[in-house]
């Protein structure tokens, strides 16, 4: 009995030997990190690097982004939902994407890392009649054309920061590389998180724990019938 109590002991420290990763965030002007900077940006290190570039854009029918020349990046940091990523030739001095600008966000190599994770894209300084868009590759495409993903439009003013998903599947489509507009107005790029996904040594610790607790169960029932 003091054996298999160990044994199940062992079962729920397997369990939870290896957590799961957390969420990958990324950021993209702080107070410390803002201003005007070049027409790349890399983020995150290794497995978790993903790089983003500015570009001159036009939309079109279809609907589609024909990406233009390299253009600035500018880190935005006004605070709440004005803080994040925009392009440095914003026409109104905002430093915002615009419907004239994209940005390129390439994360094949995070997403090769980490295949079946899902991504969020949280895009601020949206107001009131102001849209976006994403779209889905080529990798840094001169004046190459992109296809959307994803578009919405801002009705009522409140909030001005928006959020959406784009699934593992969706991502693979694109290549892992996407180009966020603007559809009216001017927006940013405030963050970007990829979603936390069990690793393969987690989900073997948490079945061999509950194997283990299973049999446990199961041998405590055949001794109760044979008594």
């Amino acid at each position: 009995m003091k054996r298999l109590l160990s044994l199940f002991a062992l079962s729920g420290v397997l369990a939870v030997a290896a957590p799961a990763r957390a969420d990958i965030i990324y950021t993209f002007a702080s107070k410390s990190f803002n201003g005007q900077l070049g027409t790349t940006q890399t983020y995150g290190i290794g497995a978790d690097q993903i790089d983003t570039y500015g570009f001159k854009s036009a939309l079109s029918t279809g609907p589609t982004l024909t990406i233009g020349t390299a253009t600035d990046l500018y880190a935005k940091n006004g605070g709440g939902s004005e803080t994040g990523l925009g392009i440095n030739n914003d026409p109104t001095g905002d430093h915002e994407i615009t419907t004239t600008s994209a940005i390129e966000v390439n994360m094949a190599t995070v997403l090769a890392a980490n295949p079946t994770s899902s991504v969020t894209f949280t895009i601020g300084s949206v107001q009131r009649n102001e849209g976006f868009a994403l779209f889905g590759g080529p990798l840094n495409g001169s004046y190459a054309t992109s296809d959307e993903l994803y578009h919405f439009t801002n009705a009522n003013n409140s909030p001005t920061q928006f959020s959406f998903t784009i699934t593992a599947a969706e991502a693979k489509t694109s290549g892992d590389v996407f180009y966020l507009t603007a559809t009216s107005g001017n927006v940013l790029l405030n963050t970007i998180d990829v979603s936390a996904v069990p690793e393969p040594a987690t989900l073997t610790l948490a079945l061999t724990g509950l194997g283990f607790v299973g049999g446990f169960g199961w041998i405590r029932r055949r001794r109760s019938a044979k008594a």
